[in-house]
C-alpha cells in the first residue's frame, strides 16, 4: 500500500504471508504518538501486546 502524503508516495505497512495468514505490519514514524498509547493500555491493563517500536533499516 502507498501513502500519498504531501505529494510522496511511501509504504505504510508490509504484508507477510504466514502458511495461511497474512500479516499487516503498519509502519510509522510518530514514535512519540505511540509511545503514549502503550502508555495508556500499560496503566489501564497492565500491559501492552498490541503495540511494538522497534527500529529497521538502522
Amino acid at each position: 500500500m502507498t501513502n500519498h502524503e504531501r505529494g510522496k508516495k511511501r509504504p505504510t505497512y508490509f504484508t507477510i504471508k504466514d502458511n495461511d495468514i497474512l500479516w499487516f505490519i503498519p509502519l510509522s514514524s510518530k514514535v512519540e504518538k505511540y509511545r503514549k498509547v502503550i502508555n495508556r493500555k500499560m496503566n489501564k491493563y497492565g500491559r501492552c501486546d498490541t503495540i511494538l517500536i522497534r527500529e529497521i533499516l538502522g
